[in-house]
């Protein structure tokens, strides 16, 4: 810098400088000047260097360089000279094969690469590739320096597979480069690309690597960079399996499922032990391999277990085409997130077909292509829930029905539901007999002698009944069975009630114990198979008695129940029949088809009249039903309402006897049935009174 000096010897004030002491501040101002860059204050025009050239007033300095190409513009003027660092697109080519290989041998992504003897940072490096790319597309070999960059922060990435263009990829370089030579920063992702809103740094360190290395390789340029989210592309290989040996740990897998009933932790496939997210990977792989005739070995990676499986389906078969689809959907699922799903999606059996059944069903495929050598045109499947279920013991055909002998033998002594049967030595549960009952009469009907199992049921929660007596057809019965444990069998649970039966909506749980204790039981004494089940509501079947009901058992003024001619009439009525369900609808049966209605009002002729004439209104009729009922030791008693009926209301009375429950009996109309009214609208009326002797 120059100068100005004012220097005053001591002593003397405003005087000259002497000879000497000019010479001796030139000769240091001479000195100073040497190796020295010096800068003219604001207002001069001129700066000095002893190695500096002054072209249009721009000062340039002259540096060290590499590669002979020019100084950077990083110094400032008065900083003293740095050495810049220049790669040319070819050195930057080569190292983009370097860090390719390196990621797709390792796996992993690298600190840095050497370039000629200069150790380079990622960061520093995807600046280069980006440069690279941009200059191969321009047809530019300039020189490019090497800079330096922070590190980033927190790379995101969610994409999926697929490929990036030309056009694209070379835009995404353009922007890293301007952000990164504006901000000193290498950025966390690119953002909205056509794969998906973030890929990642890593991942583009990658892309360009492979960019570059085809070009490298090839000597053009590339069309697209074929991308996968990082997740997969940093995931080690850990070894490879054969599709044969895949094939052989899909049978172990298989056999121990049916076996032990329950979901393995692993398998042993060599001498590696593979968890069954990784296995349903490699199965997924070989099916769709041995598909296409492809024997290729098999990567083994990690993947993270599912976390909340579910699983809504019926029985049956996923076809060919079908598990195929799904071992893709699986496969690319799983290489692209690094997951495992929790089931599959919308399937033809149903909406959710969970993980564990995945494994299973392509455990299967592979099982039979490695015993048959043949590929599975279909995949017969169940619900995990039916797979999963622990066989307790076997039983044969005889045993069961034996013990069917045995529960109706029961029910019909001691009116009412047992408990459990115990066969040969274990205690069966009421849930888990109508499964073994459902099946022994299908499997009798088909020939079939196979041992049954025996397994958990939870039981019933809310059964609910609402028939008229009457015979259930075997045809009929044989469905309901099918139907009981195909819903058994799939949902573990024991139905209240079999629905819309030809005897009306529900038939149930008890009574569907007790239906096939008898057809079975038919089947054990006689040898033949039952053409019916002959069928009463579930409360008449365990019918004990009329305790407490004395006042509905005696006599009235017009119920002559203690009449030798009504007992007589009700004797021959009933027969030899001893069941009280059974009396009463013989005896509601014979009143309505045999006594003929006739309107008035009140009570005329009481029971005995009705009687002898054969015919009588609604109160006469109903006290001959009681009568004959109460001489049989039946509970009998009148209902009075307003009933409508299709030519209007009309006050109305009707019996009802007492068996297990009471049960309506109104002989009126012959198309009434015994606790069936149908000539009016029970839904909507006025009961005005029960009584144990009718007042009018």
């Amino acid at each position: 810098m120059l100068v100005r000096y004012s220097l005053i010897a001591d002593g003397i004030g405003g005087g000259k400088i002497s000879k000497k002491v000019l010479l001796s501040i030139f000769f240091a101002i001479t000195l100073l000047s040497f190796n020295c860059v010096y800068a003219i204050g604001e207002d001069q025009n001129l700066a000095y260097s002893n190695n500096s050239t002054y072209v249009n007033k721009t000062f340039l300095t002259n540096t060290t360089q590499s590669n002979n190409a020019p100084q950077s513009d990083n110094c400032a003027a008065g900083e003293p000279t740095r050495q810049t660092t220049y790669f040319s697109v070819n050195q930057i080519k080569v190292a983009a094969s370097t860090v390719r290989n390196s990621i797709e041998k390792n796996r992993n992504f690298p600190n840095s690469v050497l370039i000629g003897q200069t150790q380079v940072t990622m960061p520093q490096f995807l600046e280069l590739l980006t440069t690279a790319t941009i200059q191969i597309n321009n047809g530019n070999t300039n020189p490019i320096p090497l800079r330096n960059y922070s590190a980033p922060t927190s790379p995101l990435e969610s994409i999926v597979p697929g490929n990036i263009p030309k056009t694209e990829y070379l835009k995404i370089a353009n922007d890293i480069k301007n952000y990164m030579d504006t901000s000193r920063k290498t950025p966390d992702f690119a953002y909205k690309t056509s794969l998906g809103t973030y890929l990642r740094y890593e991942n583009l360190v990658y892309m360009y690597s492979m960019i570059l290395d085809y070009y490298n390789t090839s000597g053009n340029k590339a069309a697209f960079a074929a991308m996968k989210p990082w997740t997969v592309i940093s995931n080690k290989i850990i070894t490879y399996f054969t599709v044969n040996q895949i094939k052989t740990a899909a049978s172990t897998v298989r056999n121990s499922i049916e076996k032990n009933r329950n979901f393995p932790n692993s398998v042993l496939i060599g001498q590696t032990q593979v968890t069954m997210p990784q296995f349903l990977e490699l199965l997924t792989t070989a099916t769709i391999q041995i598909n296409n005739g492809n024997t290729n070995p098999i990567p083994l990676r990690n993947y993270s277990a599912p976390t909340s499986p579910l699983e809504s389906i019926v029985p049956g078969n996923i076809p060919k085409t079908e598990y195929l689809k799904i071992a893709n959907d699986i496969k690319n699922y799983m290489d692209t997130s690094r997951k495992t799903p929790d089931f599959a999606y919308k399937t033809s059996l149903g909406t959710y077909l969970r993980y564990e059944n995945l494994v299973y069903m392509y455990s299967m495929i592979l099982d039979y292509y490695n015993t048959s050598g043949n590929k599975a045109a279909f995949a017969a499947m169940k619900p995990w829930t039916v797979i999963s279920n622990k066989i307790i013991t076997y039983f044969t055909v005889n045993q069961i029905k034996t013990e069917a002998s045995t529960v109706r033998n029961s029910i019909e002594k001691n009116r009412n539901f047992p408990n459990s049967v115990l066969i040969g030595q274990t205690q069966v549960t009421m849930p888990q007999f109508l499964e073994l009952l459902t099946t022994a009469t299908i499997q009798i009907n088909n020939g079939n002698t196979n041992p049954i199992p025996l397994r958990n049921y939870s039981a019933p929660t809310s059964p609910l009944e609402s028939i008229v007596p009457g015979n259930i057809p075997k045809t009929e019965y044989l469905k309901i069975a099918n139907d009981i444990k195909n819903y058994m069998d799939t949902s573990r649970k024991t139905p209240d009630f079999a629905y819309k039966t030809s005897l009306g909506t529900y038939l149930r749980y008890e009574n569907l114990v007790y239906m096939y204790s008898m057809i079975l039981d038919y089947y054990n004494t006689s040898g033949n198979k039952a053409a019916f089940a002959a069928m009463k509501p579930w409360v008449a079947v365990i019918y004990t008695g009329t305790t407490g009901l004395t006042q509905y058992l005696g006599p009235t003024a017009n119920c002559q129940s203690n009449n030798p001619t009504i007992i007589a009439y009700a004797k021959g009525i009933i027969g030899n029949t001893t069941d009280p369900y059974e009396r009463a609808v013989k005896i509601f049966n014979w009143a309505r088809d045999c006594v003929e209605y006739s309107f008035y009002y009140n009570t005329t002729k009481g029971a005995l009249g009705v009687l002898n004439d054969g015919n009588g209104n609604c109160c006469d009729i109903s006290h001959l039903i009681v009568a004959l009922s109460r001489s049989m030791g039946l509970a009998a008693r009148y209902e009075h309402g307003t009933c409508n009926f299709a030519s209007g209301p009309y006050g109305h009375v009707w019996a009802q006897i007492y068996v297990g429950a009471w049960f309506n009996a109104d002989g009126s109309n012959n198309c009434n049935e015994f606790g069936v009214i149908n000539n009016w609208d029970t839904a909507n009326y006025i009961h005005r009174g029960y009584y144990a002797s009718l007042p009018f």
